[in-house]
């Protein structure tokens, strides 16, 4: 599983050229006692972020079961790239002083799932229709968390439709992938702007 994470984390840093001091292998836990002490609700993966003196501290919960589920299954999978997605964006952003938004970190979780995804998942449309067409969202969500997470997932979904009309789904094609190392790298209200009112 250790293996596994780190690999899902380089793939992540080379599709968007990254550099990360950090290993999300060495933040991980599976705990759920521990993980009950941060929070009540009952979550498959979850990155923990406590603010420190000198910055700040990352721990990811992962759910022992996806290990197993991961080998074929794309629900697990997602789970997993979605946690690590959120490692690598708060980690780069924190060694350079910046922050991000929850909203933000949503965002490129979703579209990193579908990105990463895409080789193992495809055809694209299928892969398509299951991240954002037949997304479920959790009951226990509150309201704010709710509207986050599907605003979330529909900005997203714009984004990777576009990709997919304008690169013909060839994702690896060289201007898809300087497209998404830009919007990596974007203000995150440039981002809303950009998928609200077209690319």
């Amino acid at each position: 599983m250790l293996k596994a994470l780190d690999a899902w984390q380089c793939r992540i840093e080379a599709r968007y050229d990254l550099s990360v001091s950090v290993r999300v292998s060495d933040h991980v836990f599976s705990d759920q006692a521990t993980r009950k002490q941060w929070t009540a609700c009952d979550v498959r993966e979850q990155l923990l972020i406590l603010q420190e003196a000198d910055g700040i501290a990352l721990s990811l919960f992962l759910d022992e079961r996806l290990a197993d589920a991961a080998v074929d299954s794309l629900d697990a999978q997602a789970a997993i790239v979605e946690g690590v997605s959120h490692f690598v964006c708060v980690a780069w952003r924190a060694e350079r002083d910046t922050s991000c938004t929850a909203l933000e970190l949503e965002l490129q979780a979703e579209i990193d799932k579908f990105v990463l995804l895409l080789s193992t998942h495809g055809p694209p449309e299928r892969l398509f229709t299951a991240l954002f067409e037949k997304v479920r969202f959790s009951s226990a969500l509150n309201a704010n968390d709710r509207q986050r997470y599907i605003f979330a997932n529909r900005l997203a979904a714009q984004a990777c439709q576009w990709l997919l009309y304008r690169f013909e789904g060839r994702l690896e094609h060289p201007n898809a992938v300087a497209w998404l190392r830009r919007f990596y790298r974007m203000p995150a209200q440039q981002k809303y702007r950009l998928l609200e009112h077209g690319q």
